[in-house]
């Protein structure tokens, strides 16, 4: 009785062993990735456009294609993949650029994230073309990666990814498969103010050959596509420098808190040299006090002689301006400039004064819309 309970137990044991190796081999035949050869460490350079003239409404239309497409050649940055069983043999991009926090969807109604290129209000949209055989896929490639056409699974996060699925056959069979691939580059507003500036050029979409299941294969097969830099210019009128001359005042001609009796101070300020073709539609303009404020819309004098006097400015109609507040400059879309007909007094607000010169700066800034 002691024998035939060993026998029993030994023949369990056996069917244990045959069951999982049958599921190791069926695994193994499944997807037995082999790697990818050639064509390692290339670059493929990309020629932006030299210099970009931005319109100004560039801003309020964004997101907005500032350049074309700029497309790459068609590369092939390594020779074969070889593999055995079922795989998808392809290739993974990642940007070495940082996201903006903007997107933009083009006429193709995909969505691409915009990277930084070096110049405030103006992003990077990235996109591939893959072929092989008569197949091919246009991606976008986002921040989030993690997307590929025909893939069996998804690549790994900040990848994007593109290939065919192909069966090898036995475990003892190779398959090759060649492929291409094309990086397309456009400089787009992204609705943030623009600063005149040159973009980043360099090496800017990082590539490597991939397999799935295998995952982002390593060198040789890196590679990389580069852009050369671009001249962002916007254009903008000219705000001419003024001198005011206010003049000698008697302290009678200012009560305290009440309007100056003085004659007020012509402050013509003027605005030149606007562009023309460039799509300004409204000028506002804003006046701020460099040495703060005195009492409600009195600017400060720059402490250097009289005290307890401020300088107020007037519309031509006689209204108190407000500092540090954008007003509409009455501007003519299409004409090369205006003037902005300001005029100043001074301005009482202390029961304490002292005489003496009473100097102050204020600095207009200038919005096109």
């Amino acid at each position: 009785m002691s024998s035939s309970f060993l026998k029993l137990h030994i023949g369990r044991l056996v069917r244990c062993i045959v069951l999982f190796w049958l599921i190791s081999l069926t695994h193994s035949a499944w997807a037995q990735q082999i790697g990818c050869v050639g064509g390692g460490g290339l670059d493929y350079p990309v020629n932006m456009p030299t210099d970009v003239t931005i319109a100004i409404d560039a801003v309020s239309t964004a997101p907005k294609l500032l350049t074309p497409w700029m497309k790459s050649i068609t590369a092939s940055p390594y020779t074969t993949c070889t593999y055995s069983g079922t795989v998808l043999s392809g290739y993974a991009v990642r940007p070495a650029l940082t996201a903006l926090d903007r997107t933009f969807t083009d006429s193709d109604r995909m969505t691409y994230t915009l990277w930084d290129i070096g110049v405030p209000g103006v992003g990077l949209a990235i996109g591939i073309y893959w072929t092989g055989y008569t197949f091919s896929f246009t991606l976008p490639v986002t921040s989030a990666g993690g997307t590929c056409s025909g893939c069996i699974g998804p690549p790994p996060s900040g990848w994007t990814g593109a290939g065919l699925i192909l069966t090898g056959g036995s475990s003892t069979s190779r398959a090759s498969e060649p492929q291409t691939i094309q990086a397309r580059f456009a400089l787009v507003a992204t609705g943030d103010p623009i600063t005149p500036g040159a973009t980043t050029g360099r090496a800017v979409l990082l590539g490597q050959s991939y397999l799935d299941p295998g995952g982002v294969q390593s060198s040789p097969s890196a590679f990389s596509f580069s852009i050369t830099s671009t001249n962002i210019h916007v254009p903008s009128c000219r705000v001419n420098p003024l001198t005011v001359q206010m003049g000698t005042h008697a302290p009678k001609e200012m009560p305290k808190g009440s309007p100056s009796t003085m004659t007020p101070v012509p402050v013509p300020i003027s605005i030149t040299n606007c562009p023309t073709t460039f799509g300004v539609n409204q000028i506002k303009y804003s006046i701020s006090p460099t040495f703060g404020i005195a009492a409600t819309n009195v600017a400060a004098l720059d402490g250097s002689g009289a005290k307890g006097y401020g300088i107020q400015l007037y519309t031509s109609g006689g209204s108190v301006v407000p500092f540090n507040t954008l007003t509409d400059a009455g501007y003519v879309p299409g004409s090369s400039g205006l003037t902005i007909n300001l005029n100043a007094k001074y301005y009482r607000y202390s029961d304490t004064v002292s005489s003496g010169s009473a100097n102050s700066t204020m600095t207009v800034t200038v919005q096109y819309l």
